[in-house]
């Protein structure tokens, strides 16, 4: 848990709270879900955008 509370914010000190770390990792996970969501549909528009230049 040490080493993954490390990754998670790595200018912070490092938690040692399990609950803590746990609610950090959920939290990021929801970003970085959120944040491919997006980079997956900006993909697709400039996909299309290629297709219709063609």
């Amino acid at each position: 848990f040490v080493e993954l509370g490390s990754i998670l914010d790595p200018g912070r000190p490092v938690k040692v709270d399990k609950a803590s770390i746990l609610i950090d990792a959920a939290r990021t996970l929801n970003h970085l879900r959120s944040e491919a969501e997006k980079l997956k549909e900006a993909n697709e528009k400039l996909q299309e955008t290629i297709k219709d230049l063609k």
